[in-house]
């Protein structure tokens, strides 16, 4: 059984699954810019903490990805930061989505200097680092819940758990 991918970088886009459409319809959604990604993030087609975190720092790349890269670091900066600030306006009480913004901004801060495809190429490299870290850790949650609830019948959660909140 192929697991459900519910936020990944695909084709140099961010695919998101439409959670609005669940559980009637699978429908995934390609996201090319900080506004689109800002719109998925403020209407719930993202949803769970770690997915919004995920999908913030996509957003951050999307932002910046077409700045030419003759431009100046301080046109770099300008449009970071303003994707910064509306992403983190699209849902300013996720606290995930707020620590991946300001990650990816620390980073972008840490290569002034290098070359505008270099800071470019790190951002990805970060939202990407951001994705795999999220897996590693639901399975290691996983992996130690298990030898917790071994001969339980059932398990509640709350708030939004498992696959569709996480990637």
């Amino acid at each position: 059984m192929a697991r459900l991918k519910t936020i990944d970088w695909i084709n140099d886009s961010a695919r998101i699954v439409d959670q609005t459409l669940l559980p009637g319809e699978l429908v995934y959604k390609d996201i090319l810019s900080t506004e689109d990604m800002c719109e998925a993030i403020k209407t719930l087609r993202v949803r769970g903490a770690p997915a919004i975190g995920v999908a913030a720092a996509f957003g951050v790349y999307l932002g910046v990805r077409n700045v030419p890269n003759s431009a100046s670091d301080a046109l770099f900066e300008s449009e970071l930061n303003k994707c910064a600030n509306l992403l983190i306006s699209s849902r300013p009480t996720a606290v995930n989505l707020a620590w991946a913004v300001r990650r990816m901004v620390r980073l972008a801060e840490s290569t002034v200097g290098a070359s505008m495809a270099d800071r470019k190429n790190a951002l990805l490299r970060e939202a990407l680092n951001i994705r795999d870290e999220d897996k590693r850790m639901c399975r290691s949650i996983g992996e130690f819940g298990l030898e917790l609830i071994k001969d339980c019948k059932a398990v509640l959660t709350h708030c939004n758990a498992g696959g569709l909140a996480t990637t």
